[in-house]
């Protein structure tokens, strides 16, 4: 039976000004659909299924939409990684990509974009829809696959919807 699942993932970075420059980092799950759960994962625990999550400094984690066919660190399932950093050097800024190295396998659409800074950076679900994902890592040297920001206080809107073409 087809049916359409609609998962849209907001991800807003923003950096504290004043002393110390501290970074802070916001991830903001939003399901349309109400199907499946969003994940997110940090040094293996799932931090939040779908409520705001904000930690001050690095962030470098997991999300997936959970569907029931995903483990906690979304083997099983298509998979976005992120590590969002404020740049302090060249190719030292944020960093976002779908893996679908094994255990991943592809389960559901997946894209991101950067916006607030590299504005239209990413991968879209036209590029990810099947198993044959053009723009995902299978391998852990596709580094084609990875999407790099070098601005401050970037967000990245992410989509993840379920293929239609189910038989």
């Amino acid at each position: 039976m087809a049916f359409s699942l609609f998962f849209s993932f907001f991800l807003g970075i923003f950096s504290a000004i004043g002393v110390g420059a501290s970074e802070t980092h916001t991830i903001k799950f939003i399901n349309q659909c109400g199907h499946g759960t969003p994940c997110l994962v940090l040094n293996g625990q799932n931090v939040s299924t779908g409520q705001d999550y904000v930690v001050d400094g690095i962030f470098s984690g997991i999300a997936y939409l959970q569907t029931g066919q995903c483990d906690t660190n979304g083997e099983g399932c298509t998979l976005v990684e992120m590590n969002l950093v404020n740049p302090t050097c060249a190719g030292c800024g944020s960093s976002v990509d779908i893996s679908l190295i094994d255990p991943h396998i592809f389960n559901v659409e997946a894209s991101f974009a950067y916006y607030n800074g590299c504005d239209g950076l990413g991968a879209d679900c036209k590029s990810c829809n099947s198993a044959n994902c053009a723009v995902a890592f299978y391998a852990p040297e596709d580094w084609y696959a990875q999407r790099q920001c070098e601005a401050n206080n970037v967000c990245s809107f992410e989509i993840l919807d379920s293929p239609t073409n189910q038989s």
